[in-house]
């Protein structure tokens, strides 16, 4: 499709399931006060998407929602987010920073996996969870401070992160 930018009406609340899935030009989207849910798959394969700005009320974000979104290079949660679903930032390979909010409890399965250009990860002391994959093949990434509340780490979390020099495990 030949649509670059979105900009939605402050009444819309939600994105429904892979609803700009394979727009292949879009390259920016404003999302406004008031949506708090972007579904599995919204703007996945939106391979020239690299500039989304999210309003604060945003609480899910949904499996694979930004998967394969090749020049998206940074995204900020807002303050309300309390899970980043599996697959959900997937494959976004120019992703150079993310901010996990102080809000979000649980990172889901290869919610990050193969991010290449992830440099910089803030995670937050809240995150009990992170799921298998979550940040494999992160090959930029040198570093990972986790915290006292982290319960589980699952399979290969880390596998693949290449680069990665300093880990702070809770004791």
């Amino acid at each position: 499709s030949a649509l670059q930018n979105v900009e939605l009406s402050l009444d819309i609340q939600s994105i429904g399931e892979h609803a700009f899935e394979k727009c292949f030009s879009l390259q920016s989207i404003a999302l406004p006060e008031g949506i708090t849910r972007i579904e599995n798959g919204t703007f996945s394969e939106c391979v020239s998407l690299a500039y989304v700005d999210v309003a604060s009320d945003l609480t899910y974000v949904g499996e694979s929602a930004f998967a394969s979104c090749e020049q998206l290079v940074s995204i900020y949660l807002g303050n309300l987010l309390e899970e980043i679903s599996s697959f959900a930032f997937s494959n976004c390979k120019a992703l150079t920073s993310v901010v996990v909010p102080s809000t979000v409890t649980r990172i889901g399965d290869s919610a990050f996996f193969n991010c290449a250009s992830l440099s910089q990860l803030e995670m937050s002391e809240n995150v009990q969870s992170i799921g298998g994959y979550a940040f494999s093949g992160c090959s930029s990434l040198t570093q990972i401070d986790l915290y006292e509340g982290l319960q589980t780490i699952g399979e290969s979390a880390f596998s693949g992160c290449s680069a990665l020099e300093r880990m702070d495990l809770p004791e």
